[in-house]
């Protein structure tokens, strides 16, 4: 009896998941970035928040739910109804790191949610003070010789985005260059201008400005080949360090059991706005590149990402928090 209650609850749910997506959406639709507001991650969404309107006729709005490294507002987005009038902005850090890192962060970052696109790429670099003696991976390693541990790392936390990328390019290279823990980026950068720390891991839209006005440099890049925006800067993989060449990403996530003719609604609309050469434009000037990538491509790069965080941090003894 229960087993059939169950199929007949799971039929209704269809049923009204099938009805629903022939008229969406039928009213707002609430974006949520789960980072602070003014951030490069606020801005893509409002960006996308933007565009999103435009493609599907109904208001966007975007509601910032900060916290846990961006696990507050995941949270918030798997636990609404699966109806695609809550959806949200996942990051390298809500759908690989924090899961990677943390045991209990209120959602599982492949069940909890379904995946509508991958709409963008952020290089991560590597960047020093402008006058720190090595412009590239080989002549950090010469460099730093048996005596990395005199050089730092700086980064925004334990087991995060910027000491795993660290630790990894450590293994590239078979140095052992420190760890400097950040409560924030802002400090940590401001303490690598100041010469405190000498390297830091991070995406390239936070540091053009310093890169342009030649405080800082960059040793390496995480893309497939050299970028305008840095020319003469070669990719971590032509310089030995391939485990440290994906870039960050962005997608467009709803939550788990949103029915499929919504997602595909929602995912049409996506690749339609970054077809947008206005839109690709704007963005590509802070460093962030779209791509018209659906929702296969974004499970995709979650699970491979996933598999191999999460393998580096058993195989290298990194304590889960």
């Amino acid at each position: 009896m229960k087993t059939l209650i169950r199929t007949l609850a799971a039929a209704s749910v269809v049923l009204a998941g099938a009805s629903q997506a022939q008229t969406y959406p039928a009213k707002s639709i609430t974006l949520i970035v789960p980072f602070a507001v003014g951030g490069i991650t606020d801005i893509v969404g409002r960006g996308l928040a933007d565009e999103l309107s435009k493609e599907l006729q109904v208001p966007v709005v975007v509601e910032n739910r900060t916290g846990a490294g961006g696990a507050i507002g995941a949270q918030v987005v798997s636990q609404a109804a699966p109806d695609g009038y809550t959806i949200g902005l996942a990051t390298v850090s809500t759908h690989v790191v924090n899961p990677s890192c943390n045991k209990a962060i209120g959602y599982d970052p492949v069940e909890s949610f379904t995946p509508v696109a991958l709409f963008a790429q952020v290089p991560n670099i590597l960047v020093a003070r402008a006058d720190f003696p090595a412009d590239n991976l080989a002549e950090l390693k010469k460099l730093a010789g048996q005596k990395s541990s005199d050089y730092t790392f700086g980064n925004t936390g334990y087991c995060g985005f910027g000491h795993l990328l660290g630790e990894q390019l450590n293994n590239a290279l078979g140095l052992e260059i420190r760890q400097v823990p950040y409560r924030g980026g802002s400090q940590a950068v401001t303490d690598l201008l100041g010469g405190q720390v000498d390297l830091m891991f991070d995406a390239i839209s936070g540091h053009l400005g310093n890169l342009k006005a030649g405080k800082l440099k960059a040793l390496g890049i995480a893309a497939e080949a050299e970028q305008p925006l840095l020319p003469g800067v070669k990719p971590f993989a032509e310089q030995g360090a391939p485990a440290v060449n994906n870039p960050s990403w962005y997608g467009l996530i709803a939550p788990a059991h949103t029915p499929e003719p919504v997602v595909r609604r929602l995912e049409e609309a996506v690749g339609k706005a970054v077809e947008k050469e206005a839109f690709r434009n704007t963005f590509y000037d802070m460093g962030i590149i779209l791509t018209a990538a659906g929702s296969d491509a974004l499970k995709e790069r979650i699970g491979t990402e996933l598999e191999g965080t999460r393998r580096f941090i058993k195989e290298n003894n990194i304590e889960m928090q």
